[in-house]
């Protein structure tokens, strides 16, 4: 079928598209080079966002010429790509091809890589991708939220000093009484109550960090006595209203 024109009878691009994507993951250097002679689509074949682009399927093969290969014909991640090629390289182990990416011009298109690097407490990974223009102050909230979530107080300091915004709120998205997903709207510092990460709720006043209205009585319900102690100071005063900026999920 590859080298049928009739209509109706020749290979559909979708149909290039798989076989491609076979040949990468089975690192099947010569049948590659037949699909890419074939003009292979190198997008998604799809608009979902798990579907992977080419370069994805590369970098999930972990062969450095397949992915050099890709590069070099002007593959790109697709638009809606979740993970992206760079998210797969880091949580594939890869931080080589991560590089590699980010010298061929390809960025995060998601916040799943950055999340990732923030819940392994991976501050020269997340170094690099700010060297390589990365600006925390409009792509590192999700990252603060969840290095918060896993504990992770390097991460949590570093994300502050280079630009993440602690005063935001996060939509939490999880499943609650009767194994119903609910959505649960915290501060940073609600967070930090909500995962019982003590520490992190200190560095996070310490640095300025007011808490919102639900904050003291949500340490009250979960009955962290030195939260609600260092919350009350706070009890008097006219807190500002802070605005929703991401959503995570802890399902």
């Amino acid at each position: 079928m590859l080298f049928e024109t009739r209509p109706g009878q020749a290979c559909s691009p979708a149909q290039l598209c798989t076989v491609l994507h076979w040949a990468i993951l089975s690192r099947d250097r010569e049948l590659v080079e037949l699909m890419i002679h074939h003009k292979a689509p190198l997008d998604p074949a799809g608009e979902e966002w798990e579907a992977p682009s080419a370069l994805s399927a590369a970098v999930v093969s972990k062969d450095e010429s397949i992915i050099r290969r890709m590069l070099s014909i002007g593959a790109r991640n697709g638009p809606n790509e979740e993970p992206c090629p760079i998210a797969r390289a880091i949580s594939t182990g890869q931080p080589h091809v991560a590089k590699l990416l980010l010298d061929h011009g390809i960025r995060l298109c998601t916040d799943m890589g950055l999340c990732f690097i923030a819940s392994r407490n991976d501050t020269i990974a997340l170094q690099r991708m700010i060297d390589y223009g990365l600006d925390l102050n409009i792509d590192g909230h999700t990252a603060l939220f969840t290095a918060i979530m896993h504990g992770q107080y390097e991460m949590v300091e570093f994300l502050i000093e280079k630009g993440a915004n602690p005063h935001l709120l996060c939509e939490l998205w999880t499943y609650g009484e009767g194994n119903i997903l609910e959505a649960l709207l915290y501060s940073s510092i609600g967070f930090a109550i909500h995962f019982r990460r003590l520490q992190i709720l200190k560095l996070l006043l310490g640095k300025g960090v007011l808490p919102a209205e639900d904050d003291l009585p949500l340490a009250v319900e979960m009955e962290l006595e030195e939260a609600v102690a260092l919350l009350s100071e706070f009890s008097d005063q006219d807190l500002p209203q802070k605005e929703t900026g991401e959503f995570l999920s802890a399902t």
